[in-house]
C-alpha cells in the first residue's frame, strides 16, 4: 500500500503516483522529495560576481548545510533550514520555504533577487 498527497490509501493495482508526487512512507518515515521553486532566489555564490540561481529544495538545504558561513548561521539561517527539511518531508509547502531560504539569504548578506532576471 502506498498514500497518495492528501493521505489516502491506494493498492499497488491501482494506478500509482510518481514518487515525486506521492508521500510513499519507508519504515514510518517520509520520503524526501526534491521539490522546484516556483520563482527562483538568486545568490552570491562562493566565486565573486557569480551569481547562483537557486530552484530546488535539496539544492537550498545544500546549501545550507554545507556551504553557508558559519558566522552567518543566525535566526533566519535555522528557521530556512527547518523550513527545507518539513518542505522535502511534506510537512509544508514549497513556497513557504523558499521565502525562509529568501529570508536567511538576506540576513547573511549573499541575497541578489528573487524571479528570472
Amino acid at each position: 500500500m502506498n498514500c497518495d498527497r492528501d493521505g489516502s490509501r491506494h493498492s499497488s493495482s491501482e494506478r500509482i503516483t510518481p514518487l515525486r508526487r506521492c508521500c510513499l512512507r519507508s519504515q514510518g518515515v517520509a520520503v524526501m522529495r526534491d521539490e522546484q521553486f516556483d520563482i527562483p532566489v538568486t545568490i552570491e555564490s562562493e566565486r565573486i560576481g557569480r551569481p547562483l540561481a537557486v530552484t530546488r529544495t535539496v539544492q537550498a538545504a545544500s546549501l545550507l548545510v554545507d556551504k553557508w558561513p558559519d558566522e552567518k548561521r543566525g535566526p533566519k539561517y535555522r528557521a530556512a533550514l527547518k523550513a527545507m527539511m518539513d518542505a522535502m518531508e511534506q510537512r509544508r509547502a514549497v513556497g513557504s520555504a523558499r521565502r525562509a531560504f529568501a529570508a536567511a539569504a538576506k540576513e547573511a548578506d549573499v541575497f541578489v533577487r528573487e524571479g528570472r532576471h
